[in-house]
């Protein structure tokens, strides 16, 4: 399996480790993996007997030897002999065993120099081992991890001890490759909230950051908060407090940087006073628009906006802005109106009302008079208006309409003031609409709307009547239809086709007469028609009912064709009448092989006749094939009858 080599920094000792290490699945280590330059120091504690068993079978010595041997084995670490880690702590008075405080960790961690300290506990049960191992961090005291294997005997306990080394020696490669701790923190505070944040972490594999906070330096710190961006916003504080806190940065792998340097951050006191300067507004009808500036240097969420209808009325909230800049609609034309505003904080605390100001709406246009509309007009309807002369600055014409009158008119337009005429478009055939206008000046100030007008627009032309279709003609349908012209009204008709009721009518004919003849078309078929009306502006009428007509079919196939045979020189053919009174003529054909190409010899009026090629002769004992059609008086000719076979008699 490929072995990998981690580079670490180790910023708290100035240094560069460098560690080979195989996959974390390997139960067996490579005793030739390349060492750091630098190795940290570890000191392996005696571990603790727990109870009595482990007491009387010295376990916990025994494991203590177990877990200094496999570390050198890995020859990762620089291991402090035991006798002597013994002989120390006996004469500074330390106890050896696997108990060791934070603060005496972080003692003998700087009497001795060492890095990582190792400590535990061994207990024996009666149907299993159980052996507790904790890394400290002999600078800080922080417990680097906890870990604990259970065995159900003795001859287990080398294989346990192994797997908790490589654990530890993990534990510790990711400790030293945590991201670096948050700098640059800042904070933002206002009265019940605040703000912080800080420099983006380098780390490309940083995923998040954790905040703690706590009352005091001295107070334990809690967790509060995990985020995402280097950024943290708090609410519900006390006004007036303090607050600290401190932020540490986690990777992709879930490794903790150290804790940033402590921020402390006092909240503010509500404002005594809030003031407002620099009012812009503009003069608009029905509302009013108004902008201003302001000093502030706490965060404001929000502003309100109170109104009055004296400078010393009673002032009433309005309406909310987040920016400075305010709009209020459903005012009165051409009147006075006092406001006033307070700041809102993010802990939803407002600030006192600024000095008041006045703005004023502007005057609406006069009423549009001398409106009309046109109608008899095909799918549209033509307005006109005049604007009153003592209007000067209007800049557009309103166009609104509704479908009933007195109902909701709703805008379907706007044009501008110098054009007089506007042209409803696409409307529905023979329908009312109602219409009322208004006029907007340079500043937006509308008028009231006009008297409501209204027209009809153009109705369609009426159905042809009495359509019919004659059918049972050859290759032929006939139509006609009645239609009543009115006032000289000029229309022309549509016809339109189907082989079926549920295909789509195609329109076959564009013509001013009301009679079509539909050719060429095939026998024995069915067909489906409809007229429509169509005038001069294209408006359509509805169509007429659908009718069927049938083409005629071809003559039924002659039967029972008999021949005469040995006849000298000649066959006689016979054959049944066809049941079609329209019949005209029979054709027959002749061939001199079966099943090829017959040709048409004679046209006959009646069911019989002689072959004896013109008086000729046919040849003597010789096959000669006949069919026969028939064809009636438009010509329609059956399918040809079944073939038979004659031979003329032979020579003595």
């Amino acid at each position: 399996m490929m072995e990998n080599v981690l580079y670490v920094l180790d910023t708290g000792n100035n240094r560069v480790q460098m560690f080979q290490y195989g996959s974390s699945s390997e139960k067996k280590r490579d005793e030739n993996k390349m060492v750091p330059s630098e190795r940290p120091k570890v000191a392996i504690f005696d571990l603790e007997n727990s109870n009595k068993e482990a007491i009387d079978k010295l376990m916990g010595g025994a494991v203590s030897e177990m877990l200094t041997t496999n570390f050198v084995k890995s020859n990762r670490f620089e291991i402090v002999e035991r006798k002597e880690l013994n002989k120390i702590l006996d004469e500074q008075h330390f106890n050896s065993s696997g108990f060791v405080s934070a603060d005496s960790a972080k003692e003998i961690g700087k009497l001795l120099g060492i890095d990582i300290g190792i400590v535990g506990s061994v207990s024996t049960l009666t149907d299993k081992i159980d052996i507790d191992v904790r890394m400290l961090d002999m600078k800080t005291g922080v417990v680097i991890l906890a870990t604990n294997k259970s065995v159900k005997n003795e001859n287990k306990i080398r294989d346990a001890v192994s797997e908790i080394v490589m654990e530890l020696e993990r534990s510790y490669i990711n400790r030293i490759g945590a991201p670096s701790a948050p700098t640059g923190v800042i904070s933002l505070p206002s009265m019940k909230s605040l703000y912080i944040k800080w420099d983006p972490n380098p780390e490309e594999d940083v995923i998040g950051y954790n905040i703690f906070s706590s009352t005091s330096a001295e107070a334990k710190f809690e967790k509060v908060a995990e985020v995402n961006k280097n950024e943290y916003k708090v609410d519900g504080l006390n006004e007036n407090s303090t607050y600290l806190f401190k932020i540490t940065a986690f990777d992709s792998e879930g490794k903790e940087s150290e804790f940033s340097d402590l921020v402390s951050v006092n909240t503010k006191k509500s404002p005594d006073f809030g003031y407002i300067l620099n009012i812009k507004y503009k003069k608009l009808p029905k509302k009013v628009d108004f902008s201003w500036t302001n000093p502030e240097e706490e965060i404001v969420s929000s502003y309100q906006i109170y109104r009055a209808e004296t400078s010393d009325g009673d002032y009433k909230l309005v309406g909310t802005s987040i920016e400075k800049k305010f709009e209020e609609t459903g005012l009165e034309d051409g009147k006075e109106y006092f406001y006033k505003i307070k700041k809102v904080y993010p802990d939803g605390l407002a600030s006192a009302f600024s000095n008041y100001f006045c703005c004023m709406t502007d005057e609406s246009p006069n009423e549009i008079q001398d409106i009309n509309a046109v109608s008899n007009l095909a799918k549209k309807i033509e307005i006109t208006w005049k604007i009153p002369e003592t209007d000067k600055d209007i800049s557009k014409i309103y166009i609104f309409r509704s479908d009933v009158s007195g109902g909701e008119f709703k805008m379907i337009n706007d044009v501008t003031s110098l054009r007089k005429k506007y042209v409803d478009n696409k409307l529905n055939d023979n329908t009312t609409y109602y219409y009322k206008l208004k006029s907007v000046d340079k500043f937006g100030l509308e008028s009231v709307f006009s008297r409501e007008i209204l027209a009809t627009t153009k109705d369609v032309p009426a159905t042809p009547t009495n359509l019919f279709a004659e059918s049972n003609l050859a290759r032929k349908v006939k139509l006609t239809w009645e239609y009543n012209f009115m006032n000289d009204q000029k229309v022309y008709f549509l016809v339109f086709r189907a082989s079926t009721m549920n295909e789509e009518f195609k329109e076959i004919a564009k013509l001013d007469k009301t009679e079509y003849i539909d050719q060429k078309l095939p026998d024995n078929k069915q067909f489906f028609y409809f007229v429509t009306a169509r005038d001069t502006d294209d408006l359509a009428s509805n169509p007429t009912d659908i009718i069927q007509a049938k083409t005629k079919p071809l003559p039924t196939k002659p039967s029972t064709l008999k021949a005469m045979e040995r006849q000298p020189r000649k066959v006689s053919l016979v054959w049944d009448k066809n049941p079609e009174p329209d019949i005209d003529h029979y054709k027959v054909y002749k061939s001199k092989k079966s099943q090829t190409w017959y040709k048409s010899i004679a046209d006959v009026k009646e069911t019989t006749y002689t072959d004896d090629e013109e008086k000729k002769g046919l040849r003597d004992n010789t096959s000669y094939f006949y069919k026969i059609s028939a064809v009636d008086v438009d010509n329609l000719e059956s399918e040809q009858s079944d073939e038979i076979s004659a031979i003329t008699k032979a020579l003595p």
